[in-house]
């Protein structure tokens, strides 16, 4: 059960500092297309979201470290994406019927999340579910861990959690103002109990779109990301060799965290290769 929207605004001008560059879809590539951190509740001591070069479904991506804690509640979770985004940041096709989001899972533990999508019912610009608008909520869903999953949810099983409020007709496709919300969270009932330590995960391409969403296979030294591996690539590996970085990051194709040797016979292994 989330917070209820009293507890979650409170939390989100505790904890959030949304900066109100977010955009939908939520791609990572630039400031303007990251979700933004938006509340965290009971066994959650901080957490962050960064811009991250690691493929997960093209291009960069998002980075999400939680930092859970011990505490007497039997849940804990954080919400990351946006409390409402208007064109031209908000990008919708007319023929929607699928919300997608690329997940990398975490190290381990079970961690669940569901979706909240809230639109602009009555027109007046602000999203207000006391004041006319609707609040649709996905089916909750685990988040397998260390790999990358693909999430593709009908939008027709997204059930209304505010009956009696806006007018209970998914308008996602039309609303002038969305709000997007992923709610990640962990409880003491889940296979392996709550998690009390920090997780990280990585987040991609979440949005509305016409059709179930496919992650592009990885391409092993393509460390710019345009389908391709070649000396733009190599620069990369070479300006960052000997450093130690994120694993993944910058030509750590090991992911032992240290660009090295190793890492350069695995890029030049696939040199001059196009991706799949």
């Amino acid at each position: 059960m989330r917070p209820n929207d009293a507890f979650a605004a409170l939390l989100a001008l505790a904890s959030a500092g949304a900066s109100g560059a977010a955009s939908i879809p939520a791609e990572g590539e630039t400031p303007f297309t990251m979700m933004e951190r938006l509340y965290s509740y009971f066994g959650v001591s901080s957490f962050a979201l960064t811009s991250s070069a690691a493929h997960i479904h093209s291009g960069a991506s998002m980075r999400l470290t939680i930092n859970f804690a011990p505490s007497p509640f039997p849940q804990a979770g954080v919400a990351v994406g946006t409390l409402g985004v208007s064109t031209p940041s908000l990008a919708v096709a007319t023929n929607a019927d699928t919300f997608s989001v690329a997940v990398r899972g975490h190290e381990s533990g079970t961690l669940r999340f569901y979706v909240l999508l809230r639109e602009d019912d009555n027109n007046d610009g602000v999203i207000n579910l006391a004041l006319g608008d609707d609040e649709w909520q996905s089916p909750e869903l685990t988040i397998p861990p260390g790999v990358t999953t693909t999430f593709n949810i009908p939008l027709t099983s997204f059930v209304v959690t505010d009956a009696g409020s806006g007018n209970e007709i998914q308008n996602f496709t039309t609303t002038p103002k969305l709000a997007m919300l992923l709610d990640i969270h962990t409880k003491a009932s889940y296979p392996g109990g709550i998690i009390t330590t920090q997780r990280t995960l990585g987040v991609d391409h979440a949005g509305l779109y016409a059709g179930p969403q496919t992650t592009p296979l990885p391409c092993v030294g393509d460390l710019n990301i345009d389908r391709v591996v070649n000396t733009s690539d190599l620069a990369v590996i070479l300006g960052h060799f000997g450093e130690t970085v994120l694993p993944g990051q910058w030509g750590d194709l090991d992911g032992s965290t240290l660009i090295d040797t190793n890492d350069l016979i695995a890029f030049l292994g696939g040199f001059g290769a196009a991706c799949p």
